[in-house]
């Protein structure tokens, strides 16, 4: 058995991503402590709650860069998404968004 605990990069490519689904990414990352440098999201059916539990991910892995595209991101997704990422007193150092992508990285 691997045990992987420092992730380069992880991608989510069309995966249905729910809020369950990222809550139990979530758990299973917090309980292996895997860290993950780039998280890359591609997946346009993201519903609107899976954003504060993609904030979750986020926090909990110490990840430095969230890259989010094609996922229908609008201004309201995005101030929830960076809303939870305040509540996990993560500290975002950066936001770029571009139609529909955005990139998120994490203040030093």
């Amino acid at each position: 058995m691997i045990k992987v605990t420092n992730c380069q990069k992880m991608e989510f490519v069309n995966c249905d991503l729910t809020k369950r689904k990222l809550v139990n990414f979530k758990r299973a990352c917090d309980e292996k402590q895997l860290k993950i440098q780039t998280l890359h999201i591609v997946d346009k059916s993201m519903t609107d709650d899976g954003y504060g539990a993609l904030a979750n991910v986020f926090n909990v892995t110490k990840c430095k860069e969230l890259q989010i595209e094609d996922c229908d991101l609008n201004k309201n997704k995005l101030f929830g998404l960076l809303k939870e990422c305040e509540k996990g007193n993560t500290k975002v150092g950066y936001v770029q968004r571009k139609r529909n992508s955005c990139l998120i990285t994490r203040a030093e």
